[in-house]
């Protein structure tokens, strides 16, 4: 099972070129280490404002390794010694998160991410919805889904989809989102857990 790395911060006043700047180091560290990464900022919703580093790897042991290597990595540790002493940002994370459904769509130019409050029992039910939402978004709309395995809230599942672009995401949910289709299955998710919060990223 794929795993995916988050951290996400908050720039603090006149700092966001700093705070991307300081995730591109640490992206190059996580790709050092064995992993894919991606920075992306959020343009919308949830944390709006906010940067967020993603790295994915192979699986969770591949994960520790990695993480194994990041901490004898110079440039990683000159960013936590820059992280204490000249902070950019407040961030959260690293959390750990499972890929349960897709491949994350880290190369999407576009991503639109809801989080839905959702116990582990009801996980194999909107699994099987999420295989009837992908057969109706099309081939075009990447669609993935990834759980909290080591964080602060675990009872979190995020659905993922990725676009081609702005406008392809504005067609995709006219077309798609807001059909009677597509809203039956939106009804009958709710039922088994709560969206609390979506955004929009764009990598950066």
């Amino acid at each position: 099972m794929r795993v995916m790395s988050r951290r996400v911060s908050m720039p603090h006043a006149g700092k966001t070129a700093l705070v991307v700047e300081r995730a591109k180091i640490v992206a190059s560290v996580i790709e050092r280490a064995g992993g894919e990464s991606m920075v992306a900022k959020i343009i919308y919703g949830d944390k709006s404002g906010a940067i967020g580093l993603f790295g994915v790897f192979e699986d969770f042991s591949t994960a520790c390794a990695a993480t194994e290597a990041m901490s004898s990595d110079p440039k990683y540790l000159e960013f936590t010694n820059l992280r204490e002493t000249s902070p950019a940002g407040d961030m959260s994370g690293p959390d750990v998160l499972s890929v349960l459904y897709g491949e994350i769509p880290l190369s999407a130019p576009v991503a639109m991410i809801r989080t839905y409050h959702m116990g582990r029992n009801n996980r194999d039910r909107a699994l099987e919805i999420l295989e009837t939402i992908d057969s109706l978004l099309g081939e075009d709309v990447r669609l993935a889904a990834n759980a909290a395995l080591i964080g602060p809230n675990m009872d979190v599942m995020n659905v993922v989809y990725g676009f081609n672009s702005m406008s392809h995401m504005g067609q995709s949910v006219q077309e798609v989102g807001f059909s009677s289709e597509f809203q039956a299955l939106v009804k009958e998710a709710n039922t088994l857990g709560n969206l609390t919060s979506s955004r929009v990223q764009i990598p950066i």
